[in-house]
């Protein structure tokens, strides 16, 4: 996004109906690339007037996306955008646990001076490896993980996702010099309620599973309007009661 000159808007995965919506509508967001399980949460009832591309990871199209790597056979930019330093270059949405989640407004300049002090307090170089359990659409996890990772290695990065179960596992295994991890706020109840109760939930250690529950869990992630989760919402509550 930096070499062409575009804003970068990262949206954690997990963002669902009013979130999802709420931060393409508000970021007035022209180009949207997800991966392949993503474009079913995409608000297609609602799209932002803004939006002119919708891309999807990958070879193969989906339902109102094309895939991007059509995108990338087009002959490459030989020179980046001639950018300033204040000119913004991130907008990170906020958890929204006091109102609608706000963007904050990342400039490059913020972004230099955060790597060049990971880099040089943690004595980052190319041999290193790092594992982050914050999400990489956090300020944490772009930043502190990706950008100063590129920046010192300069050739690859390579993510996993892995389950809770084999975090511990794998820090133990693979003697990782640095892990960074944190809990990230949402603005609606989906994951406060879907990930612990959801028979599927990742948080959810008890093995609860209600099947009417979970259809309501479902639909609640599905549909953006408010009135609409607001009644899937009490009813979830009422059955859990």
């Amino acid at each position: 996004c930096a070499w062409m000159g575009a804003v970068l808007v990262p949206i954690s995965d997990r963002a669902r109906g009013l979130e999802l919506a709420h931060a393409l509508a508000d970021s007035g967001a022209v180009v949207v690339v997800c991966a392949p399980e993503l474009v079913e949460w995409f608000p297609h009832d609602a799209p932002p007037q803004t939006l002119r591309w919708r891309l999807v990871c990958g070879g193969q199209a989906r339902t109102g996306f094309s895939a991007l790597s059509g995108l990338l056979q087009g002959e490459p930019m030989a020179q980046p955008h001639a950018a300033h330093e204040d000119d913004l270059a991130v907008l990170l949405y906020t958890s929204g646990t006091t109102g609608k989640p706000k963007g904050a407004m990342i400039c490059q300049l913020n972004i230099i001076h955060s790597v060049m002090h990971f880099a040089q307090v943690m004595t980052l170089g190319a041999q290193e490896r790092t594992l982050v359990a914050v999400p990489l659409s956090h300020v944490t996890g772009l930043v502190a993980v990706i950008v100063a990772n590129l920046q010192e290695i300069g050739v690859r990065v390579r993510l996993r996702v892995l389950d809770w179960s084999l975090f511990l596992p794998q820090v133990v295994e693979r003697h990782f010099q640095l892990a960074l991890w944190g809990e990230s706020g949402l603005a609606d109840p989906d994951d406060f309620l879907f990930e612990p109760l959801h028979s599927r939930g990742g948080q959810n250690v008890g093995s609860f599973s209600d099947g009417e529950l979970d259809k309501l869990l479902e639909a609640g992630r599905r549909t953006a309007d408010d009135g609409e989760r607001r009644r899937i919402y009490a009813a979830a509550q009422h059955r859990i009661l």
